[in-house]
């Protein structure tokens, strides 16, 4: 999977003269008028992969006369589980163990669960990581493991995310995290769709790369990749990051990426964690002035490149010293904002044929850029998924959780085709299709800011915070944070209400 979209959004009115300058009358209309939203009882309850959740919609979505941006959205994942379970819920994998936790890794033939909850704290040893221990050297990012046999007869491996895992308020303990064999991730999990009510306190990371292999990286304590983390924490991290950049290796990219962060690397969607006690050191060599790799490299205290971060807060220090030309880079103590303003992600299909017009009176239907942003949108179509169960389920989930990022404004009884933009492809890719994209708007960002704002979504950083914890804090100080149902003053810091027993 690659990475979604930031953006920066204004949180006053958006006038309804301003829509109607980006918009054709009849939405504006449709929309003013529309309906309360409504609750689709076929909302599937399985677990969309890490490649298709939580990404952005770009269209209209109910409203009322004079749209007004939702502030701040806590997920109902977080609001609904707030107590710790005593029982492992049906349809859960229980993990009570160290050896249950690493076991995750190697589950053989066997078809592996999606979902997993936490029933204990967990402690790792300094005797767990010496020779014979059972994590001997480090801790590798847990994934699920899947052999199957090819057309030649020889066994082969294949790593996927893992579905959900539900820390359940307890808290992880001595971690010592090394990368995969394959060099490019590093954390917990090698990667995860939803983790909620997850603790973990001390925790070292260290990687070494020469530039040879694989030339992607991502890192995080909790996950080196998610689509959604939320009501998670870290505290007392301490990672130390030295790449080297060998170019024109035979395994050499043209394109990739480098992202580093307290909590994950890549997040789509993080709400309500935080990262404490933490010391980010990211140094070495990146490539030559001579090079034409096209590098992005993100270093964040909380998440090194997200989509939509919400009430979180970091409290330590972030030093990104690596030297080389790089497409595009950033070092923040939240999270790495995006070069573009504003990018669809997902479309329902009266804005994609909207946007569509516009890119046809720009470039003409033989145009190379009209073909290239089309042919990058993949169509999504409910009714035709009809006979396909899981494929369904799949894609109501998403738009479900979506669904909760909007505030509940998505049309989603009515709207039943979405136009998905490719999850694969590269942050270099993604740039080039925005800039197709605003260049049919005229190089109106504003306008195009708009648009997305007028989806109600809820993107880029609203109500996060970096805290010296040094002088005593007060609700005040972290506005936003929802102190009925999630947090809870402890110690002079907002922590998860979760973990305050």
């Amino acid at each position: 999977m690659k990475h979604e979209k930031m953006f920066k959004k204004d949180l006053a009115k958006i006038e309804t003269p301003a829509i109607e300058k980006i918009l054709p009358a009849a939405s504006v209309q449709k929309a003013a008028c529309s309906h309360a939203p409504r609750a689709n009882k076929r909302l599937g309850a399985m677990a969309i992969s890490v490649i298709l959740c939580c990404c952005m919609v770009f269209g209209v979505a109910a409203a009322t006369a004079v749209p007004m941006i939702v502030k701040i959205i806590n997920d109902s994942r977080i609001t609904e589980n707030t107590q710790q379970l005593t029982v492992v819920p049906e349809g859960y994998v229980g993990i009570y163990t160290k050896e249950d936790l690493l076991a995750m890794s190697n589950r053989g033939d066997e078809k592996p669960a999606t979902k997993y909850i936490l029933m204990n704290d967990i402690t790792f040893t300094d005797e767990d990581y010496a020779a014979g221990g059972i994590c001997e050297g480090g801790i590798k990012p847990i994934e699920l493991t899947h052999y199957y046999q090819m057309s030649n007869g020889e066994t082969a491996v294949a790593h996927t995310s893992l579905g959900t895992f539900n820390g359940n308020g307890y808290v992880i303990r001595n971690l010592r995290l090394i990368p995969d064999e394959r060099g490019y991730k590093c954390g917990l999990f090698g990667g995860v769709t939803t983790v909620i009510n997850l603790g973990i306190e001390n925790c070292e990371i260290t990687v070494q790369r020469d530039g040879t292999g694989y030339k992607d990286l991502y890192v995080g304590a909790v996950s080196s990749a998610a689509n959604f983390v939320g009501a998670c924490y870290v505290d007392g991290l301490t990672v130390d990051i030295e790449y080297g950049m060998q170019d024109n290796t035979p395994e050499s990219l043209w394109r990739y990426d480098i992202m580093i962060g307290g909590l994950c690397g890549q997040a789509n969607y993080v709400d309500s964690c935080y990262v404490n006690n933490a010391q980010i050191n990211v140094g070495g060599t990146g490539l030559d002035d001579s090079s034409d790799d096209a590098v992005t490299l993100m270093v964040g205290g909380v998440v090194g490149y997200c989509q939509s971060c919400i009430t979180s807060w970091f409290s330590g220090e972030v030093n990104n010293s690596l030297e080389g030309k790089f497409y595009w880079t950033g070092t923040d103590n939240i999270t790495v904002k995006d070069v573009s303003d504003s990018f669809p992600l997902i479309i329902d299909e009266e804005t994609f044929e909207f946007i569509r017009e516009k890119l046809l009176s720009k470039y003409g239907k033989d145009n190379f850029d009209y073909k290239k942003f089309c042919a990058y949108y993949l169509k999504k179509d409910i009714d035709a998924l009809a006979d396909n169960e899981r494929a369904l389920a799949e894609l109501m989930t998403m738009l479900e959780q979506l669904n909760n990022m909007t505030g509940g404004k998505m049309d989603l009884e009515n709207q039943h085709v979405w136009y998905i933009f490719d999850p694969t492809a590269s942050h270099a890719e993604r740039s080039e299709i925005y800039a197709i994209l605003l260049n049919a708007f005229d190089g109106d960002k504003e306008a195009l800011k708009q648009l997305c704002e007028y989806s109600y979504l809820n993107y880029g950083e609203t109500c996060c915070y970096t805290l010296d914890l040094g002088k005593p804090l007060n609700s005040e100080d972290v506005t936003g944070f929802d102190f009925e149902k999630v947090w809870i003053f402890r110690d002079g810091k907002p922590v998860q209400q979760i973990f305050a027993d």
